[in-house]
């Protein structure tokens, strides 16, 4: 499928956001901007991510799952 490209810029804003203080815990940074913990946990546990998993242990087919979801 084709991705537009608004929705690819918002990924990649994304990305640079998860990985722009990539030593920090994803899981936190992400419930401080988006503030929707149980869609969160949600996902790390049906993808079993452990909610310490900094960005550099995620997939990327995980990334996307991600930003689709939130």
């Amino acid at each position: 499928t084709t991705i537009n490209q608004q929705k690819l810029k918002n990924y990649i804003n994304f990305i640079k956001f998860c990985f722009n203080e990539r030593r920090k815990i994803l899981f936190n940074r992400l419930i401080k901007k988006y503030h929707n913990e149980t869609a969160l946990k949600n996902f790390f546990d049906e993808n079993q991510i452990d909610l310490k998993s900094r960005p550099e242990n995620i997939s990327v087919e995980n990334f996307w799952k991600l930003f689709n979801i939130l």
